[in-house]
């Protein structure tokens, strides 16, 4: 209502614009399509404006980041493209120094490094000592792969000014790519040394560390990092990664209880106390911090999911039937339930009646990721040979690239990789989107890789390369 009111009240184009902008803003986070249409109507009104065409920029940029963080990188790059083109305009009028340089750093995420390297050598060629040009085109190299010039320019920024952190991290990315995880280390210890502050450092090196096994030097950086700054949840989350990597587990009972006092209403540290009970052998305690996630998060459905599942587990079907039906009466997760119900039915001993019950949420499930939480209690429910042998029955229930891509996990499981190979490939020409035709080609490529089909295999990473 402000804004309408404002829109109405405003008479001259300059002000008009600001109004857009401004809303387009406050539309960003809750409705990006809402927003687009704030930044396209203030387009119609100033075309030219540096300001506008900034901000558009801006916002479709983070549109883009959210796409990659989602996986899908098709749209990421469309969006990175749009970015870059509209701050061309920018620079192409009246630009202020920065523009040049937010440009080119686009361009490396929009995957076109040739410009971006133009870009930064034009700056290097008017101050050759800029170190915001070298450490950008030290980027273009290690995002185009040129590794070896990569490490060159970093290390070149490191001569000119050694107490610059930024360098010392990317080279680190170098050093990981090329599986050096030692040098990797240095160099992020290095960052950590010059800014010691700089709580995020820290977090990369503890988990680094992780990564390379040596969880006692994570855990002091975690400690450290706990003491700068008690109240940052990836602090406790990589903690009990390391507790739990020592197997110790009383360490890892205070640390989650001590999450739970500082993150009350965030279910994932009662999680972490599920999981610390079924490792000890404990599902009635598991239990209890299920219910307790529940109570903080009563509507996600993995945690529902969870505790309906530990229910029959433990073989209280009474509570699971009750459980069930309330929240099948809000109509919370209704294929969920009715698969774990399935699920009951079959650890009852019913399980004729239970088929055609998953059958029917499989086709409920079918163009989305549920179904592979339905396959799995399926197979929980009657194992693998009767799934496979009821592989046809399936395929006429819901015949999708998921149903092909799980049928092949079973058949490479059985080490049946020529069928294996079949129905990957049949998932493979049912998928559309890139995440889903990665994650089939790389299940492919381990089967190729199987029976030795190394022509092929050698054609199948060219094209993940590709995309």
């Amino acid at each position: 209502d402000l804004f309408s009111k404002l829109l109405t009240t405003s008479k001259s184009d300059p002000i008009k614009a600001e109004v857009y902008i401004a809303y387009g803003r406050f539309l960003t986070a809750s409705d990006p399509k809402a927003a687009r249409a704030m930044y396209s109507k203030v387009r119609e009104i100033q075309p030219k404006n540096a300001r506008v065409l900034r901000g558009y920029s801006n916002f479709v940029a983070s549109q883009a980041m959210q796409a990659a963080n989602k996986g899908d990188s098709e749209a990421a790059k469309a969006l990175w493209d749009e970015s870059v083109n509209l701050l061309r305009e920018v620079v192409a009028n009246d630009a202020e120094v920065n523009d040049s340089r937010v440009l080119y750093r686009r361009m490396i995420d929009a995957g076109q490094f040739n410009d971006a390297r133009s870009g930064y050598r034009d700056l290097l060629n008017t101050n050759p000592k800029d170190l915001d040009a070298m450490l950008g085109l030290g980027q273009v190299f290690l995002r185009s792969g040129e590794m070896d010039n990569a490490l060159k320019q970093f290390a070149a920024v490191i001569k000119s000014n050694p107490a610059y952190p930024m360098a010392y991290l990317f080279r680190s990315e170098v050093y990981r790519g090329q599986g050096d995880m030692e040098k990797a280390a240095e160099d992020i210890a290095k960052a950590v040394g010059i800014q010691p502050q700089n709580l995020g450092y820290r977090l990369d090196l503890a988990h680094l560390y992780y990564l390379m096994g040596k969880n006692s030097k994570a855990l002091e950086e975690l400690v450290m990092a706990r003491q700068q700054n008690p109240s940052v949840e990836r602090v406790y989350d990589q903690l009990l990664n390391v507790h739990m990597a020592l197997k110790e587990y009383r360490r890892v009972e205070s640390v989650a209880a001590a999450a739970i006092k500082q993150f009350p209403n965030s279910p994932k540290y009662p999680l972490a106390m599920v999981q610390l009970c079924q490792i000890e052998g404990n599902p009635a305690k598991a239990l209890t911090y299920l219910r307790e996630a529940l109570r903080d998060s009563p509507d996600n459905v993995s945690i529902l999911r969870r505790y309906l599942k530990a229910l029959i587990d433990s073989k209280d079907f009474a509570s699971f039937k009750a459980q069930a039906k309330a929240y099948f009466d809000r109509r919370v997760d209704v294929p969920g339930i009715k698969a774990l119900a399935a699920l009951a039915m079959a650890k009852q001993g019913n399980k004729e009646a239970a088929r055609p019950r998953f059958i029917e949420v499989l086709g409920e499930v079918a163009g989305t990721d549920d179904v592979f939480a339905v396959f799995a209690w399926m197979q929980m429910a009657f194992g693998k040979e009767y799934l496979l042998q009821k592989a046809p029955e399936l395929i006429a229930a819901v015949d999708t690239w998921r149903m092909h891509l799980l049928l092949g996990d079973l058949l490479s499981s059985s080490k049946d990789f020529i069928k294996a190979e079949a129905s990957y490939r049949k998932a493979l020409s049912r998928s559309k989107a890139a995440p889903e035709r990665l994650q089939v080609r790389l299940r492919l490529s381990m089967v190729l890789e199987s029976q030795r089909k190394y022509t092929d295999l050698e054609k199948l990473y060219l094209t993940i390369l590709q995309q």
